[in-house]
């Protein structure tokens, strides 16, 4: 297992990337806050905003079709992750695409995010088929960095370093 940390303070910091295997490709993740590697939350116990990015290693594929992975924050529990709401990430998630039974924004299990992310309709499945996924593919996904995943979570009342940890990457891509 790899693990990619972030670290979250009442003053949050550190950046880092994770790769795993995608079928042919490393997804190379990383986490910041609000758009920063470093946060200062003031006061304790505020929100803090986060989002996933990502990005294929090579482009000899035809982007990426789909990832989970898992993240958990030392800091308390976390809420589920966003759903989608632009492309290209609608094509991963309900009804274009599918997610895990959490949802794409992942199941909390013991205050920890668990199957976030989803897979675009790579079935070519449509309507007549089944009633779900129905989307279209969208090809190039992770050629350029993109946003996965976005969500919030509530900084701790004490001040101290906290960490939003992603571990468990699975990612695949559609061949060329």
């Amino acid at each position: 297992m790899v693990a990619w940390m972030r670290h979250l303070k009442c003053a949050m910091a550190v950046a880092g990337v994770i790769c795993a295997g995608s079928s042919g490709a490393d997804l190379d993740l990383s986490i910041s806050f609000d758009g920063s590697n470093t946060i200062t939350v003031t006061p304790c116990g505020g929100n803090v905003n986060y989002e996933v990015t990502g990005m294929l290693s090579d482009s000899q594929n035809e982007g990426l079709a789909g990832f989970v992975f898992e993240l958990a924050f030392s800091g308390g529990p976390l809420g589920p992750a966003g759903t989608p709401t632009s492309d290209p990430m609608l094509s991963f998630a309900p009804p274009a695409g599918i997610s895990g039974p959490g949802g794409f924004g992942g199941a909390v299990v013991d205050g920890a995010l668990i199957g976030v992310g989803g897979a675009q309709n790579t079935l070519n499945n449509s309507e007549g088929n089944a009633p779900l996924p129905v989307g279209s593919v969208v090809t190039g996904v992770g050629h350029t960095e993109v946003v996965l995943v976005t969500g919030s979570l509530t900084a701790p009342v004490e001040p101290g370093t906290y960490t939003l940890s992603l571990t468990n990457l699975s990612a695949m891509v559609i061949k060329q």
